[in-house]
């Protein structure tokens, strides 16, 4: 990598990481906005819901969502947090390893877009924010 910028990709064909810049082959659109957490984890946001890919070689496990705007892991990376284009913050434990889908509760947490959330070091806190910020407990 040597300081050089990349992208991550998430398509019909797997994941992969290249050079930033490069164009984009026809049909080959990039499904997922994509976030490289600490432990090495791939997750990757869409509107329908979030994908983990958290081992390598296993399958990648799908927490199904509509709206969703951005995603974290906890650092124990069992844990997933995500907030929702309407506001919603939604947790829930990932079943590492597995491809079945899962569907968890939200709550109402602001009343805009929630632009970022993010664990603290220890994974005890979570921090959301969108106009507001809120710190959560669990």
């Amino acid at each position: 990598t040597a300081g050089n910028l990349l992208l991550a990709r998430s398509t019909q064909s797997g994941t992969s990481v290249e050079p930033f810049g490069r164009p984009l082959a026809p049909g080959d659109s990039t499904e997922h906005h994509l976030r490289l957490m600490p432990t090495l984890a791939l997750v990757g946001v869409a509107s329908g819901g979030v994908t983990v890919w958290n081992q390598p070689g296993a399958p990648p496990v799908n927490v199904k969502a509509f709206e969703v705007s951005q995603a974290t892991l906890a650092p124990g990376g069992v844990h997933l947090a995500f907030g929702t284009r309407i506001g919603r913050i939604a947790f829930t434990e990932l079943d590492v390893g597995s491809n079945v889908r899962n569907n968890p509760a939200r709550v109402e947490g602001h009343d805009s877009p929630v632009l970022s959330v993010e664990f603290c070091r220890r994974g005890r806190w979570l921090a959301t924010a969108a106009e507001r910020c809120w710190v959560w407990a669990y």
